[in-house]
């Protein structure tokens, strides 16, 4: 698929062909103009099925200029497959951050309260890490033949505390980056694996939940803070 991301002037001429083909005919006559032939979906194209048949035909323009008719799509998603490059996945950012209504707290708050607010975001963080190590940390390997995902000695992470959003307003917040590296105990011996990300996508709403209940707790018992009705773990 086309992966240029700049000005639209500095793209290729097949790329500003095709804008200029989505922009004067809209996506039905694009894929007729060179597909050859009619489009008979509904005018109410879903988002992915209009991204999918621009994507066919971009694939068809670049990968087969000679062939614009015969190539069926199975053959162009076949071609594409074997010759697009993996990219590799250096890390996951798990962000955490407290309600809108504590980061507010803490920008006004004296030194000492702002102090407390923040160390109790900090141990709700933690308390989220040794989670998502003991839960959801697992690698891939090979036993018996056949892959299975399988505990792993924790993870690699470093916190980065940001204290604004943006758009420059208080906002208390934590990015967990965990590198996409875990130590595996094989019979060969400890051994570097990539993480087995499933895991670590299954558990983020409920590591979300977590970090927000036990921030709540936290600042009841330390601030006597008193909340609302919790809403989505929130």
């Amino acid at each position: 698929h086309a992966s240029y991301t700049g000005p639209a002037g500095n793209a290729p001429e097949s790329e500003r062909s095709v804008a200029r083909c989505r922009k004067s005919q809209g996506l039905r006559g694009y894929c007729a103009s060179v597909t050859g032939r009619r489009c008979t979906w509904p005018a109410r194209t879903t988002r992915s099925r209009s991204r999918a048949v621009i994507w066919w035909a971009i694939a068809r323009r670049i990968r087969f200029p000679e062939d614009r008719s015969g190539r069926s799509r199975t053959e162009i998603e076949r071609y594409t497959g074997a010759h697009t490059a993996q990219k590799p996945r250096p890390g996951y950012d798990v962000t955490l951050r407290p309600p809108k209504s504590v980061s507010v707290v803490w920008a006004l708050a004296d030194p000492v309260t702002r102090a407390q607010i923040r160390q109790a975001h900090t141990e709700a963080v933690d308390e989220v890490v040794r989670d998502i190590e003991s839960r959801a940390m697992r690698a891939r390997d090979t036993i018996d033949g056949r892959r299975h995902e399988v505990e792993t000695d924790g993870l690699i992470a470093a916190a980065f505390d940001h204290r604004t959003s943006r758009a420059g307003d208080p906002l208390l917040h934590t990015h967990v980056v965990v590198a996409n590296m875990t130590l595996l105990d094989t019979k060969d011996g400890p051994t570097w694996r990539a993480i087995a990300a499933r895991g670590l996508f299954e558990h983020a709403k409920s590591a979300g939940h977590l970090y927000q209940a036990h921030l709540r707790h936290l600042l009841g018992q330390r601030l006597g803070v008193e909340w609302g009705e919790v809403t989505n773990g929130r």
